[in-house]
């Protein structure tokens, strides 16, 4: 329906004769499916293949695509995408939790967090550590980094789409230990 999303991004269902080229980039895992009203004609075939390639570990849903996965347990918590106001003036109501539910600490020096789109991506600082059952909140916005408040200091936009993303957590070596998604309805 739209010409451009709010990115200004072309969009477009791509075909190569009979292949549906969006699905079978979702279908091998390297692409996500996301639906964003009203451009939804197609979302039903491109959610079928995320969920093929999610359970069968393939692309970026394999946890050893980067080679050896993490073997910690740490995750994603809750996301605060929708922050009161506007999102852009009120950056630090808008956060994603990263949750250790291991039993011992976890040093997160080299891993970070990315939305859907990867274009916005955070490294944890070095020598971060989050210890067990231990929960820390990124927010968006700037502020003093503490043990249980990490700060982005994205300025300008916000990170997390009101109308639905995905939070990944990635290792070191750019694995996806663990994703959530939300929509905004």
């Amino acid at each position: 329906v739209s010409d451009r999303d709010q990115y200004g991004r072309l969009l477009r269902y791509l075909y190569n004769q009979e292949l549906f080229i969006n699905e079978a980039l979702v279908r091998e895992g390297l692409a996500v499916s996301h639906g964003y009203e009203p451009d939804t004609s197609r979302q039903h075939v491109l959610d079928a293949a995320q969920r093929a390639a999610q359970d069968d570990a393939i692309g970026l849903w394999d946890p050893s695509a980067c080679g050896s996965a993490s073997a910690s347990a740490v995750g994603v918590g809750d996301i605060h995408p929708d922050a009161a106001g506007d999102d852009n003036h009120n950056l630090n109501d808008e956060w994603i939790e990263i949750v250790n539910r291991g039993t011992g600490s976890v040093d997160l020096t080299g891993w970070s967090i990315k939305d859907e789109s990867a274009s916005h991506r955070y490294r944890f600082p070095d020598g971060f550590t989050l210890g067990p059952n231990a929960t820390v909140r990124l927010h968006t916005g700037c502020g003093q980094d503490t043990a249980d408040s990490l700060y982005w200091c994205n300025t300008g936009s916000a990170v997390w789409n009101n109308s639905g993303d995905t939070g990944f957590v990635l290792d070191p070596s750019g694995n996806t230990v663990d994703f959530r998604n939300y929509d905004g309805r």
